[in-house]
């Protein structure tokens, strides 16, 4: 690995201070990131833990509020979205044979999603104070769409360094998973109660992934 600061030598990874560090590191293109990342089991479920904790949380506030088919059918795909990616880039990393690398490669991700919801919040609140008031229109476009190509270059970048793959295999995981995310949101607007999640993205503000 190569930039950055290099991990403490020796001890398990995964502390408080290594998860900011590596998303600091990786959030500006440090493969050295990864190294403050844990590689086994109880690191993956730690990642994964406060994206199924706050969703369970939203679940129940909505389903409060309105019990609902439409909001059953979007906590359900909530959580579908959550474990789509770590499925299909674990499929490919054993098609890959890097699956030895998954671990540390999966966990990094699921905490630097967080990383890419702070740069979105970020970037509204600076469109709002340019525009002393909510963004809106032709400025909250770029402003969205900015924090979103940041997205997709550290997909693509963690999936290359984590996984030690190719560019273009890399992009094509990003790809895949996209389009497998979009599928989803396809099929829920298709089947009754008719949940249109791509609408419902754009509409509500950002969450944990």
């Amino acid at each position: 690995m190569s930039g950055g600061t290099s991990p403490r030598p020796g001890g398990a990874r995964g502390g408080v201070g290594d998860i900011v560090r590596g998303m600091v590191l990786l959030g500006r293109g440090s493969e050295a990131g990864l190294g403050f990342f844990g590689n086994s089991a109880d690191s993956f479920l730690s990642a994964l833990a406060p994206h199924v904790a706050w969703q369970i949380v939203v679940a129940v506030l909505l389903m409060a509020q309105a019990p609902t088919g439409v909001n059953a059918t979007k906590m359900l795909v909530s959580f579908c979205v959550i474990l789509v990616p770590p499925v299909l880039s674990h499929v490919f990393a054993q098609r890959w044979q890097r699956e030895g690398r998954w671990l540390r490669y999966a966990t990094a991700s699921l905490w630097c999603e967080w990383l890419s919801v702070f740069v979105l919040i970020v970037a509204l609140l600076i469109a709002a104070i340019a525009m002393s008031g909510p963004p809106s229109g032709m400025v909250l476009m770029p402003v969205i769409a900015a924090p979103m190509l940041y997205d997709a270059w550290l997909r693509w970048f963690l999936a290359r360094s984590g996984l030690g793959i190719g560019g273009w295999r890399a992009l094509g995981l990003v790809l895949v998973t996209t389009v497998t995310l979009v599928a989803l949101y396809g099929v829920a607007k298709l089947l009754p109660p008719h949940f249109d999640g791509l609408r419902d993205l754009m509409m509500a503000p950002p969450r944990g992934h």
